[in-house]
C-alpha cells in the first residue's frame, strides 16, 4: 500500500471512529444530541477528505461539506448528487458546535444527521480502495 493509500485509509478510519461514536451515543438513554450531530458531520467531512487524499489533492482545513463535495466532484462527476445531504449536514453540524447557535440539536436532528452521514460516508467509501486485510 502506498503512502497516499495509507493516508487516505487513516482518514477513513478516523471517520469510522466518528460513526462509532454516533452509534454508541445514540444508544444511550441520555445521549448528548449535539455531540451525536457533531460526530456525524465529522465522519462525512473525514470521508470526503479521504477521497481528496486518495487522489493526491490538498486537503483544505474547512468544515463545509458542500465545499469539500465540490472539490471531490472534480474527481468523480457522480458525487454532486450528495449536495443536498452535505448542505443539510453542514447546517446541523454548525448548530452542534457552538453554545450560542440559534438552534440546539434535538434527538430528531441527531437521527437525521446520522442518516445523512451514513449516506455520504457510504457513497464516498465505495470510491476508496479497500484496506488490505494483511
Amino acid at each position: 500500500m502506498s503512502g497516499r493509500e495509507r493516508s487516505a485509509q487513516s482518514w477513513a478510519e478516523k471517520a469510522e471512529h466518528d460513526l462509532t461514536a454516533c452509534r454508541t451515543l445514540n444508544a444511550s438513554s441520555d445521549a448528548p444530541w449535539d455531540i451525536v450531530v457533531f460526530h456525524a458531520q465529522q465522519a462525512a467531512e473525514k470521508y470526503l477528505k479521504a477521497l481528496l487524499v486518495h487522489h493526491d489533492k490538498i486537503v483544505p482545513k474547512i468544515h463545509d461539506l458542500e465545499r469539500l463535495l465540490d472539490l471531490c466532484s472534480q474527481l468523480d462527476a457522480s458525487l454532486p448528487t450528495l449536495s443536498t445531504e452535505c448542505r443539510r449536514l453542514t447546517q446541523l453540524g454548525f448548530a452542534s458546535r457552538y453554545p450560542d447557535s440559534p438552534h440546539e440539536p434535538s434527538e430528531q436532528d441527531a437521527r437525521e444527521a446520522m442518516g445523512l452521514a451514513e449516506s455520504i460516508c457510504d457513497a464516498v467509501c465505495s470510491r476508496l480502495p479497500r484496506a488490505d486485510p494483511s
